[in-house]
């Protein structure tokens, strides 16, 4: 498993693992990326990439796996000024799940949070996604409570590195 920054040249790559990931979960909480919201991001999103802020997980130079890290509070955090790792946009492509990735992306994340001398690593899903919700909580993260975005119901989860 190998993960570097994302380029311009991702762009399409990215965004199409986004919708197969949005499309998986339709059956599961169509109510986390529902498809019209995944679309209407998709200026926000290029931009992020081009910004550095997703990573790429390859396996044998495929891309098996995505994530994005932002730095800057956001609003569900009641723009809480803590220095700390927004983890968004976590999705293994779907050839790859029996590989366990996201533990280790979370772990990777955890690492890259510890080298740069970041104290939190934090994210959200929303409050229907019971299967998100365990992941993170068996990960390690404490669910910290909840928060109104775009008027669906999300829980905040926080890791303290």
């Amino acid at each position: 498993m190998d993960i570097r920054q994302s380029t311009q040249q991702d762009v399409e790559k990215i965004f199409e693992l986004l919708i197969c990931t949005a499309n998986w979960l339709k059956d599961i909480c169509p109510q986390q990326w529902p498809m019209d919201w995944l679309l209407s991001k998709r200026q926000e999103l290029k931009q992020s990439i081009e910004d550095g802020q997703f990573y790429i997980v390859e396996i044998e130079d495929k891309m098996a796996a995505i994530f994005e890290i932002k730095t800057q509070s956001e609003p569900v955090w009641n723009h809480n000024k803590r220095n700390a790792y927004y983890v968004h946009k976590l999705a293994v492509d779907q050839k790859y799940k029996k590989m366990n990735l996201g533990p280790k992306i979370i772990r990777t994340i955890f690492d890259m949070a510890k080298q740069n001398k970041i104290p939190v690593v934090r994210l959200d899903c929303v409050s229907a996604n019971s299967f998100l919700k365990q992941f993170y909580l068996d990960q390690g993260f404490s669910l910290m409570g909840s928060a109104d975005d775009e008027g669906e119901e999300v829980l905040l989860f926080e890791y303290v590195i």
